[in-house]
Parts: structure tokens; C-alpha cells; sequence
């Protein structure tokens, strides 16, 4: 009689044939298989917010955040509203958009689908709007203070006072003060749509 070595990779074939046997080819037939390879979107608020997350993410993290942050554009803009037009964008991008998209799968629970409503997009624009408008004010506002308050006058307590009351800055800030009060409609509708969206009509049948 012959002594037959077994090696780790015939143990693990061997292994793997036994789950084969136990598969139920019942089970198999059971299983959604898309064919043509399309892929299924069940939850298309939460979709779009994750989508948007990344545009604001690379907006206002990258771009805004990028030119920010040189030394050679920090030295003027550092403690301006340039900080807040990057901060506004980057945060909204990054995590408040993403978390909204979360608060959506929340929602959807055990539903098999959820769509989107009117108030999803009523909501959805507003928020992006608004913030995007507020974005580009505060950068309005930023570069009224780099080329009155620190290129002009030399960072002292005259040149911020003077910065403050410039024409480009008050404007600048009107216009954050109104793209807010958009952004604050558009979180309105989100609250109701978050609250109303699975009783929706549109996704009674699901």
C-alpha cells in the first residue's frame, strides 16, 4: 500500500465540491438576474443626493478649498469670507448632502422601491441653489475684503472697518441673506418630503 500526501489545495477543491453538491438549483432559479445588465435603481431620492454629494464635494473641498488653502492666496484671504464661502460648499458637499441621501434609505425601509416627488425636487433645488448662491456671495464678500481691506490698506483695524462698508461687500451679503432664506424653503420642503414621501401616491405601489 502507497501513502497519498493530501496538500492544502486539494483539501480546499475538496471542500469547495461539497458546497457545490449542497447548492439548490431552486434556490438558483429564485434569484433576479438582470440579463441585458442594467442596473436597478430602488431608491432614486437617495441616488440623486449622492450624485450632488460629489459634485459639492469636488466644488467646494477641491476648487474652493485648493485655491484657499495656497500660501500664496492664504496670506490675503485667511479669516475673510472666502473661509466661509469654502466652508459653506465643502461641508454641504461632503457631509450634510450625503446624510441627506442616508435619511432617504432610512426612510425607504423595508419598501421595495421609493421615487421621487415633486417635493423631492422642489426641495432638492432650493437646498443647491441656495447654498450655491450663498457660496458664490461669500466669495463676492471675500474678495471685497482681500483687494480693499488687505491689499489696499495693510490688515489694520481702519482697513476692516473700511472693507466692511465697501458697496461689493454690504451687496455681497444681502445676496447671502437671500440665498439663505432660499436654502431655508428648500430645507422646508425636504423636512415635509422626508416626513410624506413613503405615503406618497407615487409609491403606494411599491
Amino acid at each position: 500500500a502507497t501513502l497519498h500526501l493530501v496538500n492544502s489545495d486539494e483539501i480546499q477543491n475538496y471542500s469547495y465540491t461539497l458546497e457545490l453538491q449542497k447548492f439548490d438549483y431552486k434556490e438558483y432559479k429564485n434569484v433576479e438576474i438582470n440579463l441585458e445588465g442594467k442596473a436597478q435603481m430602488n431608491n432614486t431620492p437617495a441616488f440623486l443626493w449622492f450624485c450632488a454629494s460629489a459634485f459639492g464635494n469636488f466644488l467646494g473641498a477641491g476648487i474652493w478649498g485648493f485655491f484657499h488653502t495656497l500660501p500664496q492666496m492664504n496670506i490675503y484671504t485667511h479669516g475673510t469670507q472666502f473661509t466661509s464661502a469654502h466652508g459653506h460648499l465643502a461641508f454641504f458637499g461632503a457631509f450634510a448632502m450625503a446624510m441627506i441621501a442616508m435619511f432617504y434609505m432610512g426612510v425607504q425601509g423595508t419598501k421595495k422601491e421609493l421615487k421621487m416627488t415633486s417635493l423631492t425636487k422642489w426641495g432638492f433645488a432650493l437646498i443647491t441653489i441656495g447654498v450655491v448662491g450663498m457660496t458664490v456671495a461669500l466669495t463676492i464678500a471675500g474678495y471685497g475684503q482681500v483687494m480693499i481691506e488687505r491689499a489696499q490698506f495693510g490688515a489694520t483695524w481702519e482697513a476692516y472697518f473700511i472693507g466692511q462698508s465697501s458697496v461689493w461687500f454690504k451687496q455681497a451679503m444681502g445676496w447671502r441673506l437671500v440665498m439663505g432664506l432660499v436654502t431655508f424653503v428648500g430645507f422646508l420642503f425636504l423636512v415635509i418630503d422626508l416626513l410624506t414621501i413613503k405615503n406618497a401616491i407615487i409609491n403606494q405601489e411599491s
